[in-house]
């Protein structure tokens, strides 16, 4: 059985959906400026000067504005089942980044527990997503 019934799909996004969704675009956009831009304004003691820093951070940069145009899409459709995947993919995106953080760091330090958080938020919004279209 699918976890959503076709009809469900073919829903106007809930408010609440709609809401969580900006709270992730605005500040997407902010950091995908800083990521491009002035990276050590938001990471202290961060270089630019070897090929694997430019590529690290130009990489995140481009992650953050390509999740935050999938949801502007699904938003510019009304579309549930565009915004629930991207729910999806940020949620396996923000679960990733703190074991990438830990990995180099030897063990979580504030920014690890910051992603955790988010990840955990994003979850529990996907669930109620998933929940609310399902019940129609």
């Amino acid at each position: 059985m699918p976890i959503l019934p076709p009809s469900a799909l073919a829903q106007p996004i809930p408010n609440r959906a709609r809401l969580f969704g900006w709270l992730l675009v605005l500040p997407g956009l902010v950091f995908a400026d800083v990521y491009w831009a002035n990276p050590g304004s938001v990471l202290p003691g961060v270089t630019v000067e070897t090929f694997s820093d430019r590529s690290g951070l130009s990489s995140t940069g481009v992650q953050i504005p390509g999740s935050v145009l999938g949801i502007l899409v699904a938003y510019l459709f009304n579309d549930a089942e565009r915004l629930a995947l991207m729910l999806l993919t940020r949620v396996f995106i923000e679960f990733g980044d703190p074991v990438v953080g830990v990995v180099p760091n030897g063990g979580p330090d504030a920014n690890t527990m910051t992603l955790l958080v988010l990840a955990s938020v994003e979850l529990q919004m996907l669930f109620f997503f998933v929940a609310r279209l399902r019940r129609g």
